[in-house]
């Protein structure tokens, strides 16, 4: 039903079911096999109401979840020009819902770093950078700053999410006007950008580290306390200014090393933060 002999609605209906069937575990593996993700891609063309990229976008957003563990649908839509094709549609031109779509597509899938590269290369970026901006939703704030995490693990991309202007950005998504899951990607993305000395500088400049500090109190969830404390660890490496910012705060270097030793129940692995093995 997703084929050129289909109506443009039966496609837009067998793509709605199929974005919902690979919400499940395992069936995102089965749907991108039997081939749906080449016809998915061609949704996206300009020739395609906002309905069907809407749609199209979600379903793309799922299937490319799991991009690290599964190759097989994050390279299905690299090979049928997706990455183009999603960026296309984080321009102002679309609507909020595609927009947010292909930001989780893309989140997802730059956690490989092949399809990072190919993905900054593409002009992401920019893009990204300005949906960090006041008129966008707290739910696309936290996407992208997710994508630009995801982006920041790569090196060749470090410089330029801090040229675009992502980093005072990034920074006052820190501030108490954002809910908890922006802070745990802003402070995130902050941290994987922290180890470049330019950005370190500058995030220290924006005033990041009194945010921070307060992410590590009692308000803030044990996964949230962890990201923190990685991207304080990562400031402070390389700065006497950074640490004694975080130390007038209350944030001490032996505070952070026990919170790093402890890591509430989390670890770092593969730049992603995940539950400790019990």
């Amino acid at each position: 039903m997703l084929g050129p002999g289909s109506s443009g609605k039966a496609r837009e209906n067998a793509a709605l079911v199929l974005g919902g069937l690979a919400r499940a575990p395992g069936n995102a593996e089965i749907i991108g096999a039997a081939g749906a993700i080449p016809p998915l891609v061609q949704m996206l063309g300009p020739d395609s109401q906002a309905l069907a990229q809407g749609i199209a976008t979600d379903a793309l957003a799922w299937l490319a979840l799991g991009a690290t563990t599964y190759a097989g649908n994050a390279n299905a839509i690299a090979d049928a020009g997706g990455i183009p094709a999603l960026v296309r549609l984080l321009g102002g031109g679309s609507p909020a819902d595609v927009q947010h779509n292909v930001v989780k597509g893309l989140c997802r899938l730059a956690e490989r770093d092949d399809i990072g590269a190919a993905i900054a290369d593409a002009g992401t970026i920019p893009l990204l950078v300005q949906l960090l901006g006041p008129t966008t939703s707290a739910a696309m704030h936290s996407n992208t700053a997710a994508a630009l995490g995801s982006l920041a693990h790569l090196a060749a991309n470090k410089a330029p999410i801090a040229a675009a202007g992502a980093i005072p950005l990034l920074v006052q998504l820190l501030g108490p006007a954002s809910p908890a899951d922006v802070h745990f990607n802003a402070v995130g993305a902050l941290g994987k950008l922290a180890d470049v000395t330019e950005n370190a500088a500058a995030i220290i400049f924006r005033g990041a580290i009194p945010y921070m500090v307060q992410m590590l109190g009692p308000h803030s969830t044990a996964k949230a306390q962890f990201m923190a404390t990685l991207a304080m660890s990562a400031l402070g490496s390389g700065s006497a200014e950074a640490r004694a910012t975080m130390a007038a705060a209350g944030a001490t270097s032996a505070l952070l090393q026990r919170m790093l030793v402890s890591g509430g129940g989390y670890v770092l692995d593969g730049g992603k933060v995940h539950a400790a093995q019990q």
